[in-house]
């Protein structure tokens, strides 16, 4: 895992409206891309890595949406990585569940808000087993659409147990829980170039294109091409 800073808020610079809202920023950073197969994918990753420390005892930590994809790579090339769940797609598949849950038991606003905020916290804190243990017995008198909403969720969950644990004690270590720096690479490196208006390309030009954004992103240029991430 790269260095990172101090958190930061851009609140802090005169009087906010709200609390600030603390993040971190990677100080060094590596972007990879690649419109090639996922095992090329995870080669370019665990070069990246390298490059920005060769220190074997360095923590690793590999963040993803829970596909299983990116769990092969990890296993091939990060397996003694901290592996994060990112919080938002968790939630997200839980607390639509909850919601269908909700109105179809006719729940009110206020009680609809306490069970979001029991789930939350239990899943926020690692009590994974608790918060499965109680959305299975949610699912006593449900009709089928809610039901399948549920049993979605408690899938999900169950599919990705191994990637989830105490959020709140990650967050203390200055690990990122969320996967919002690579919604914001994909942005940047992908994005805004391969999804413009009537845009159209071919597989491998999309490849050498990303190839070329990375390059300049990293400050490549002048680097040996074997010793790049990019191959």
């Amino acid at each position: 895992m790269p260095n990172y800073s101090t958190p930061f808020s851009w609140s802090e610079r005169g009087v906010p409206r709200h609390p600030p809202k603390r993040r971190h920023r990677l100080a060094r950073r590596r972007y990879v891309a690649t419109f090639a197969s996922s095992k090329q994918l995870g080669l370019q990753a665990e070069a990246a890595t390298r490059s920005l420390n060769e220190d074997p005892t360095r923590p690793v930590v590999v963040i993803a949406d829970g596909a299983n994809w990116i769990k092969t790579e990890q296993k091939r090339h990060f397996p003694q990585a901290t592996c994060i769940l990112d919080w938002a797609h968790l939630w997200r598949e839980v607390s639509r569940a909850l919601r269908a849950v909700g109105r179809a038991k006719g729940l009110s606003a206020k009680e609809r808000q306490y069970q979001s905020c029991l789930y939350r916290s239990w899943l926020w804190s690692g009590c994974i087993d608790l918060a499965l243990k109680r959305l299975r017995n949610l699912r006593v008198g449900l009709e089928t659409e809610p039901l399948e909403r549920l049993n979605q969720a408690i899938t999900y969950v169950e599919n990705q147990r191994g990637w989830m644990g105490s959020y709140d004690h990650w967050q203390k270590q200055g690990y990122p829980v969320g996967s919002g720096m690579i919604e914001r690479a994909v942005s940047i490196v992908i994005n805004r170039r391969m999804k413009k208006r009537g845009m159209r390309w071919l597989r491998s030009n999309a490849t050498a294109v990303v190839a070329l954004r990375t390059d300049l992103l990293n400050e490549d240029w002048i680097t040996p091409q074997r010793l790049r991430s990019f191959p």
